[in-house]
């Protein structure tokens, strides 16, 4: 027993990541996860060599095999009929499915479009491996599913490994069951939870850890990582602000720091608007949905915003919260309100019991407050221009998922040293709870789909 409790976090996360993610990513069937047709179909063109989606009268798109794009809908139209289900025989059938055959114009409608190729470049390479040997559409789709898990799953142990405080947060929010759903597929989700988790760990190690020294490598490794995820999700852009927690005395002076900040983040700022401009006007929008005419509405009715904000808030905060821990099969594979929130719960409490050996101050809990805020409220924002009708007094596509990437932010603020007791068998809880809960996920998701 002594043995399992000291051996470190970040170990206990590759061992639980590595056997629920190979699960879930075998279990889920096709395209199953939220867009993941759309991001199948980006992985596979990238990994043609088609960096940039295809342009056609005005849409964006892919020109793609008719059979695949058939296939690719069934499985779909499955996951939106809760009534349906498949056999072990039905995905063994649709192994044989290859790229042959007519191809047409496939219209990428979501948000997917504007990707760029960064969150793609591992199921990419997967398929581009996989086409050595097989041109099976569902072996090249399993493919970088599994290269999409094996990048997080480092990318993750590399962030608990680095953060100096709330390592056991840290993992409590990467083996969510939603978190490793979204980790075990082809969805640009994988990707920018992992990289928002490794340079949020590297802020906390440099802003305090008094041993640790700012210097340009440092610098040009949170540029590189800022960059990549703004170009995975612009919406997590703000991320980068918290460079203002570290404290000034790690630079010359605070005309040093301030210039270093805009030496990194304007590029990139710059860089995320011109990507942006490219795909203007080729993304059709639900119906009833007008980018311009939202903006509109709201500069002529700004107070508006907070009965918006507030309606979504109270009417939604459930189904929020639901999908932030976990909704598995397609959003349908709701899990038991205990669980969710028990996790919850577990969560607050490890972040005020976790051992306290590193001080932190409340100016350096106001700055990742602020991101957290920030990126919440552009998330809202967002989606209400882009995916909500027009004058609505609530916001639709809220997903919980939304604000996994920049949860540990929130649960810092619980960081308290008056509540420095070690409790011994913390870490065992959190191993027992997170295997119960990843085990619960999975029955959910073959209860949904398979026929027992």
């Amino acid at each position: 027993m002594n043995k399992i409790l000291q051996v470190k976090p970040e170990k206990i996360f590759l061992l639980i990541a590595l056997i629920y993610g190979l699960s879930f990513l075998v279990i889920n069937p096709p395209f199953q996860v939220y867009d993941e047709r759309e991001h199948f179909y980006r992985s596979f063109t990238i990994s043609d060599g088609q960096l940039m989606p295809s342009n056609f009268e005005g849409r964006s798109g892919i020109i793609i095999s008719d059979n695949v794009q058939e296939m690719a809908n069934h499985f779909v139209w499955l996951s939106r009929h809760p009534e349906s289900r498949l056999s072990v025989e039905d995905i063994k059938n649709n192994m044989s499915i290859t790229f042959k055959g007519e191809r047409s114009f496939a219209i990428i409608g979501s948000a997917v479009a504007t990707y760029s190729p960064l969150p793609y470049l591992a199921s990419s390479f997967g398929m581009f491996v996989g086409k050595c040997f097989s041109s099976s559409v569902l072996v090249l789709l399993y493919l970088g599913r599994f290269m999409n898990l094996i990048l997080w799953c480092f990318l993750i142990y590399l962030s608990i490994k680095i953060t100096p405080v709330n390592k056991w947060v840290f993992l409590l929010l990467a083996l969510m069951p939603m978190t490793v759903y979204q980790a075990a597929s082809l969805s640009a989700d994988s990707l920018t939870i992992g990289l928002c988790f490794l340079i949020i760990s590297i802020f906390f190690r440099f802003s305090l850890d008094s041993a640790s020294e700012i210097n340009n490598k440092i610098i040009f490794t949170i540029f590189l990582l800022s960059l990549f995820i703004s170009l995975s999700k612009p919406i997590y852009m703000l991320i980068i602000f918290l460079f203002f927690m570290i404290p000034v005395n790690k630079f010359k002076s605070w005309k040093q720091k301030f210039s270093v900040f805009v030496v990194i983040s304007s590029p990139i700022f710059i860089m995320v608007f011109a990507w942006n401009l490219l795909f203007k006007g080729m993304i059709m929008p639900p119906l009833g949905v007008s980018t311009s005419a939202q903006i509109s509405y709201i500069l002529s009715n700004p107070l508006s915003l907070f009965a918006v904000f507030g309606n979504t808030l109270f009417n939604s905060s459930v189904d929020i919260i639901s999908m932030f821990v976990g909704q598995v099969a397609f959003l349908n594979g709701i899990l038991p309100s205990w669980l969710i929130y028990g996790y919850l719960l577990i969560l607050i409490l490890v972040a005020l019991l976790e051992n306290k050996e590193v001080e932190i101050r409340l100016n350096q809990k106001i700055v990742p407050l602020f991101v957290f805020l920030s990126s919440s409220l552009l998330i809202f924002i967002v989606e209400y221009i882009t995916f909500t009708p027009v004058g609505q007094n609530f916001i639709e596509g809220i997903h919980g998922r939304y604000f996994i990437p920049v949860a540990p932010l929130l649960f810092i603020l619980f960081y308290n040293k008056r509540f420095n007791t070690e409790f011994k068998y913390l870490n065992l809880i959190i191993i027992i709870f997170t295997v119960i809960s990843l085990f619960i996920a999975l029955f959910v998701l073959i209860k949904r789909f398979y026929i027992l």
